[in-house]
């Protein structure tokens, strides 16, 4: 990534059948809210701070708050983007956003991945880049939070009683490069039931904020061979 700039690339595939591919990228923080190494964006989120406790007074785990809060904003960005892109505008195939935030290194990345009609990719992207904007702007709904927090603590209760949820969640424990403790694993349903929806959108804000100066694009096609030899663009 370049710092205050966007970057992309466009890839062709020559195939029987044309389609188009799109991804797009930003930096953003790591597991323990910090991107340091990303030339242009510095993000430090030592001073968002969760609810204190939990509800049966058990102190809340502050380091992994912002990542919490963005892993909430991770689901409802999925369903937003969806019927956005493709139940309201009819622009795109499939869309799905990803959170990747690194667990030992200061920073992490966001990715938006979609296949749009041939005929509509730059409407597409600009239909992405101001979704984008406008949650940044103006946040989540109630609605969207809802919907996206209570199946988050349901999978979460469902996955607490497996033994690869513990092993994945043990990972890094004794790690000096990595802050993570027992407080970190423990209660990990009950930590994302005290979290607001103010939370959320203050974290997206501060961690997302840069995005639409930051993003990398890259477009694949693919389609029948032109007399040149490149694939045809429809």
């Amino acid at each position: 990534f370049k710092g205050g700039c966007s970057d992309r690339r466009d890839i062709s595939v020559v195939d029987d059948v044309v389609r188009t591919s799109v991804l797009m990228g930003f930096p953003t923080i790591s597991r323990w809210g910090k991107l340091a190494n990303c030339p242009g964006v510095n993000i430090d989120c030592s001073g968002l701070k969760g609810p204190g406790t939990l509800a049966d007074g058990t102190p809340y785990d502050n380091k992994m708050h912002v990542n919490r809060c963005l892993a909430i904003a991770a689901e409802m960005m999925n369903v937003v983007l969806f019927n956005e892109l493709r139940n309201k505008r009819g622009l795109v195939y499939g869309i799905s956003f990803g959170y990747r935030p690194f667990k030992l290194s200061e920073s992490g990345f966001c990715t938006i991945s979609f296949q749009p009609k041939n005929e509509q990719v730059e409407e597409s992207v600009e239909s992405v880049k101001s979704t984008l904007k406008q949650i940044i702007a103006e946040g989540f709904s109630e609605a969207d939070f809802e919907g996206a927090r209570q199946p988050l603590i349901t999978r979460c209760r469902e996955a607490d009683v497996s033994n690869s949820f513990w092993l994945l969640l043990m990972e890094h424990l004794q790690n000096e490069l990595s802050p993570k403790d027992i407080s970190s694993i423990k209660k990990v349903p009950e930590h994302y039931e005290v979290i607001t929806l103010d939370m959320v959108n203050e974290a997206v804000k501060t961690c997302y904020g840069h995005s639409l100066d930051n993003m990398a694009f890259t477009m694949g096609r693919s389609g029948p061979k032109e007399e040149d030899g490149a694939p045809k663009s429809e």
